[in-house]
């Protein structure tokens, strides 16, 4: 903290700071992908005995200055950045420029002697690591073979066993010392009934084992985006660890660390991306599945009911809302969850009445909501002509192509499908509004209405492909996004008698 007391701008604070690490797998790790903050300057300096070989990359930075003597050999880059003003939307990663720096010792001993020579040593260096510890108690042994007595083959074996974990185990983190990369012995999960994603993994791999289910404990980088990989860089790139069982006619992966969602389900937080599997002398880079459109659909059902001032909703959600809808279900208060329905739904619409989730089957990764709202003054009437409220996809709204520098990344797709009815009692529909179909090489759009009884029905569906579209393409994207948004949040406009 640094109290102002003078009057005169602006202020330069100089510091210097110095941590010091007995052990690391990295000498360097600099990215400034995400960074607000403008580097004027900065200079990185490696320095170590010239027998000791490194490997190092570097993107949007010139090529470092190298020079030794007799003993030591030193590396230095300088580089300069101005992060842009306001993060663009789904920016795509490589197209940022902004300066990044890796260097990784070739050989190295962190518990174990490793190297980063190949992603086959890499792998072989985590199993070493982690070798011996997956031994069970004798109790948690006879526990086993009692929940597996019945079962009929591999597949069902390992999910009473996957349900056992979620059942009976929770996470927590660990990160001490090797923690951070060494996995607990699973008989501490046995005793404990607990672990971090590293120890949950292992245990999970353990109880395979003792069941003759042969399992991969499996490294990735989780999170909301798919990281740019460099496959020529071995590297500890990874934040995660998941378990990959191959069967007789299919390979899952299973997230150890989710007490709530279906065996073999892997969410936004890890599909789709590079993962080192690791089998001692065999390791390898692998892919995760990526999700599908039909993994991801999300269905409305809106009822309107002007005369009872109500709206009536059912929704099924997958994909990343199944994970929200989910996490708040089971582990959120409900004060809290109130607030996030009334703000997510309808917002400034209507008043949430009543809600409540649909859960009854855990091995489909789904969740329905049902809730009722109350809305005074739903429909406008002006003479002969009604005005309807829109209840509009949640699109977001891009930058304009002039204000825009970089490319699209959309990590999954994104697919919605509704139905939306209007009782209109009493009145005749004289006309109703067009048909709107769009299909881009980016998605698809339609929206169309129909006459049912005394309401009137819209039927519409939005699609978003996943996948990486340079700038170039940025400008057919946003007139495609635009032309959806504009007709989303538009009024529905009728004539009647």
């Amino acid at each position: 903290y640094f109290d102002l007391k003078h009057d005169v701008f602006p202020y330069r604070i100089y510091y210097t700071s110095r941590i010091n690490y007995a052990k690391s797998l990295n000498i360097v790790d600099v990215d400034h992908a995400w960074s607000k903050i403008p580097v004027r300057h900065e200079t990185v300096i490696v320095e170590g005995p010239i027998k000791d070989s490194v490997r190092y990359k570097h993107e949007n930075v010139g090529k470092p200055g190298i020079s030794q003597d007799a003993r030591l050999k030193r590396y230095t880059w300088q580089y300069h950045y101005a992060p842009p003003f306001a993060m663009e939307i789904n920016a795509w990663n490589r197209d940022l420029k902004a300066p990044s720096i890796q260097v990784v010792p070739l050989n190295f001993k962190f518990g174990e002697t490793g190297s980063f020579n190949t992603w086959e040593s890499l792998g072989n260096w985590v199993f070493r690591l982690n070798k011996n510890k997956d031994k069970l108690t004798p109790e948690e042994c006879r526990r086993i073979d009692g929940y597996l007595s019945n079962a009929k083959d591999d597949r069902q074996k390992a999910e009473i066993l996957y349900r056992y974990l979620q059942d009976f185990t929770r996470y927590i983190n660990v990160s001490i010392k090797l923690g951070g990369l060494q996995t607990y012995p699973a008989s501490y999960v046995c005793d404990n009934k607990y672990g971090d994603c590293k120890a949950l993994t292992n245990y999970l791999q353990a109880m395979l084992k003792h069941a003759g289910i042969k399992s991969y404990y499996t490294l990735v980088e989780a999170g909301t985006r798919i990281p740019e990989f460099d496959a020529a860089f071995p590297s500890q790139a990874f934040n995660h660890v998941i378990l990959t069982l191959p069967l007789e006619r299919d390979t899952l992966f299973l997230e150890c660390t989710d007490k709530n969602i279906p065996f073999g389900y892997l969410g936004t937080f890890t599909q789709g991306r590079k993962a080192l599997l690791v089998d001692e002398n065999e390791s390898r880079i692998i892919q995760t599945p990526a999700l599908q459109p039909e993994d991801v659909l999300c269905t409305r059902a809106i009822t309107v009911r002007p005369e009872k001032a109500v709206i009536d909703l059912s929704e099924t959600q997958r994909g990343y809302r199944y994970e929200l809808y989910n996490y708040l279900s089971k582990e959120v208060a409900k004060d809290e969850v109130n607030a996030i329905i009334r703000g997510y739904i309808f917002s400034n619409k209507a008043e949430l009445m009543d809600y409540t989730f649909i859960t009854n089957d855990r091995d489909k990764a789904e969740i329905g909501l049902r809730a009722q709202f109350k809305a005074e003054n739903i429909y406008r009437e002006y003479g002969k002509n009604l005005i309807l409220p829109p209840f509009p996809f949640e699109v977001k709204k891009f930058e304009e192509p002039q204000a825009r520098t970089t490319g699209i990344q959309l990590d999954y797709p994104e697919f919605f499908r509704d139905t939306i009815t209007y009782e209109i009692p009493d009145k005749q529909i004289l006309n109703i509004p067009e048909k709107t179909t769009i299909e881009t090489s980016f998605g698809k759009y339609e929206h169309y209405f129909e006459r049912k009884d005394d309401a009137l029905v819209c039927h519409k569906y939005l699609l978003l492909y996943a996948g990486q579209y340079p700038r170039i393409q940025y400008d057919d994207f946003f007139q495609f996004i635009s032309t959806v948004r504009n007709n989303e949040t538009k009024n529905i406009h009728l004539e009647i008698h």
